[in-house]
């Protein structure tokens, strides 16, 4: 079983996501969870093991709330979860260059994204992930 987590803010967004990793073909079962801000994932994270994360950048347009970059600095701070594919997405190509270089994400989607964009990402990073994990 391939658990995956989607963090997105907008509702819409998450479910389409979680629709299009639902039916992503890679040879195994795919369970995706879901959490709509940093505080939620954190606890989801605790609770289960993850072989990927999809992240949206921004949570929200409030400062004082973290945001996918800190999420993705938690994650990372995690030693099971040091090299575990984290991809980013975001409307906001700018972004980006922090969840590179910061986080060290394996990939980004850039919204308004395509299935296919979604399911080669996953499908790519999870046979990665696998065949790393067999070493």
């Amino acid at each position: 079983m391939i658990n995956i987590l989607v963090v997105e803010d907008n509702i819409l967004q998450l479910n389409a996501l979680k629709r299009i990793i639902e039916n992503t073909e890679i040879g195994q079962p795919i369970c995706p969870y879901t959490a709509s801000g940093y505080d939620e994932a954190v606890e989801i994270i605790s609770s289960a093991h993850f072989d990927i994360f999809f992240l949206d950048i921004l949570f929200s347009e409030d400062k004082n709330v973290p945001c996918g970059i800190d999420l993705g600095n938690y994650i990372r701070s995690l030693d099971r979860y040091r090299y575990t594919p984290i991809v980013y997405i975001t409307s906001i190509p700018g972004q980006i260059g922090n969840a590179v270089n910061d986080i060290h994400c394996y990939n980004y989607l850039i919204k308004p994204y395509k299935r296919e964009d979604v399911e080669t990402v996953s499908y790519t990073h999870l046979r990665a992930h696998e065949t790393c994990a067999d070493l």
